[in-house]
């Protein structure tokens, strides 16, 4: 879902940061609720902002799957993504 929202940051705003939310609010207060009232250059700040914590926590899963890969070598992947 937050990949989908960063994605489409023109259309919704992709909140990742508690940090954020008072400005956001504060923009949208300003525009009477209105979403537009907060900027394309906010919400591409946003959307990247939202792509750095996925990739965050893609690196997080990975380092686990990586540590606790199976090490039988009937079960290994190459790094092609074969059976070896």
């Amino acid at each position: 879902m937050l990949r989908g929202a960063a994605k489409n940051c023109s259309e919704v705003i992709p909140l990742t940061d508690p940090d954020d939310y008072p400005a956001i609010l504060a923009s949208l207060r300003s525009a009477a609720g209105n979403p537009n009232g907060v900027g394309q250059c906010t919400r591409a700040a946003l959307a990247s902002k939202a792509f750095r914590a996925s990739r965050d926590y893609d690196a997080a899963i990975h380092a686990l799957f990586d540590a606790t890969a199976c090490r039988n070598a009937r079960h290994q992947i190459s790094p092609e993504g074969t059976p070896t």
